[in-house]
């Protein structure tokens, strides 16, 4: 799924201070990856439709909630 490849996130510090944090490239695809996991998004919401999502090495197509059998 297309990513912008630089974000920007807002988060705060234990000490209740602002702190922006700048990624780039495949770390700021991926903290976008883990940011929809803490907003409850699974990556198969996502996926455009008609896109089945890619099968990790070793995981059955089959596998349930893969997305394939629905």
């Amino acid at each position: 799924m297309p990513r912008p490849l630089r974000i920007t996130t807002e988060s705060t510090s234990l000490d209740g201070a602002a702190v922006n944090t700048a990624y780039q490239l495949g770390l700021a695809r991926l903290i976008q990856h883990d940011i929809d996991h803490l907003n409850g998004l699974p990556y198969t919401d996502r996926v455009r439709p008609g896109v089945l999502p890619i099968c990790v090495v070793g995981v059955p197509a089959d596998w349930p909630g893969l997305g394939y059998d629905s």
